[in-house]
């Protein structure tokens, strides 16, 4: 009598393709969240002003980008204290003014050779066209900065994180029982075969063997 054939390594490829679509889901999502500010961002050099459209209303932050490169010039001001600077915000259309704070927390962010600190924040009741304008005072100095503004989208790069954990979860436990059921399997035909072996072993004599 013949052995069994066994379930092969179907299993094992089949749980290791699962194993690769997890990694490829993680690294597809830490890809779509990391370079959200600097992909997204409103860039522009302060002492001065910039013309922003904002496409929703909510949350922005304006971060110091104090590794950047704007308009093919490198910026490497480290983590000076920049607080100095007066931020405006203005509606272009209405020229009424937009409150501007310093955050009560802190974050930063590194995308490539760019590096940034939160600085300020401020809220937008109604998207459109606003003018910001960073200035330092009349009686203070201060070297020339990469200022980023970007929309404060922490909601959306939470949900991004938790379906991509989620899948990515899921697809490892799929990878972990394929390849715990193949090597049962596996493991219960070659018992099964030992078994059969010894039975016909017994029946026809030891000539069966040779």
């Amino acid at each position: 009598m013949g052995r069994k054939s066994s379930p092969g390594k179907l299993g094992y490829v089949v749980a290791a393709i699962s194993a690769g679509m997890c990694l490829a889901l993680a690294a597809g999502t830490i890809a779509s969240v990391l370079p959200h500010v600097h992909d997204r961002g409103t860039r522009f050099l302060a002492p001065g002003r910039a013309d922003l459209v904002l496409p929703e209303a909510g949350d922005y932050s304006v971060y110091h980008e104090f590794e950047s490169t704007y308009q093919g010039r490198r910026f490497s001001t480290g983590q000076q204290d920049v607080t100095s600077l007066v931020v405006t915000l203005a509606e272009e259309a209405s020229g009424s003014n937009v409150r501007v704070w310093k955050p009560a927390g802190w974050a930063t962010y590194k995308t490539g050779d760019c590096e940034g600190l939160l600085v300020w924040e401020f809220r937008v009741g109604k998207p459109g066209r606003y003018i910001i304008s960073a200035q330092y005072p009349a009686a203070a100095q201060g070297s020339q900065v990469v200022l980023n503004v970007t929309k404060d989208d922490v909601v959306e790069m939470t949900l991004k994180a938790v379906i991509g954990g989620l899948g990515g979860l899921a697809f490892g436990l799929l990878a972990v029982v394929l390849a715990l059921i193949t090597a049962v399997r596996r493991s219960r035909v070659a018992g099964a075969y030992v078994g059969v072996k010894r039975i016909e072993t017994a029946r026809n004599g030891p000539e069966f063997e040779k």
